[in-house]
């Protein structure tokens, strides 16, 4: 008799995530695109705040998964890789980033030229030390943000002496 050996299969590769990155709160698919993929695969994430599914081998190249980020997940990278049979591959990340401000009020809603005011912001998704406010236009600075809540932040507004007259618009910014 000749002999016939049986080998393990190789070990999974990732070659990217689609998509890289998501805010919080939100759910949706992951595709993993890569090689050696096959039936029975699992996926697995690091780091707390989100959650994959039972992952679908479309091919040896292909699987999908339904992935869920929590309102409250911190921000930064999670590291997310594939087992088979053959072994568990490299991790490759996926970025969760701060879900993006709104604004709802401001209050008051005007200030006089040459002249600086404290401006509460009504809103959501405010985060200390990483939101930052900007207004169109030209004559209008916001300095002194401070993040109270979640859903408030104060700020000077300081309006030059020649700023034009007229509506200008708040724009809240999160950062990672």
């Amino acid at each position: 008799s000749l002999a016939f050996t049986v080998t393990p299969a190789p070990a999974p590769t990732i070659t990217s995530l689609s998509p890289a990155s998501a805010v919080q709160g939100v759910s949706g698919t992951l595709t993993i695109t890569g090689t050696n993929f096959t039936a029975g695969a699992t996926t697995a994430i690091d780091g707390s705040g989100m959650t994959l599914g039972t992952p679908t081998v479309n091919s040896a190249t292909s699987i999908t998964v339904g992935f869920t980020i929590t309102a409250g997940a911190a921000s930064g990278q999670r590291n997310i890789s594939v087992t088979t049979p053959g072994g568990t591959s490299a991790t490759s990340a996926f970025l969760v980033n701060y879900a993006p401000p709104t604004l709802s009020s401001v209050n008051p809603p005007s200030g006089l030229q040459g002249t600086s005011q404290t401006i509460t912001l009504a809103g959501t998704n405010f985060v200390t030390g990483n939101t930052s406010v900007a207004i169109t236009g030209a004559g209008v600075t916001a300095t002194g943000i401070t993040v109270t809540t979640g859903t408030s932040l104060t700020a000077t507004f300081t309006v030059d002496p020649n700023a034009a007259t007229g509506a200008r618009d708040e724009i809240g910014r999160a950062h990672v």
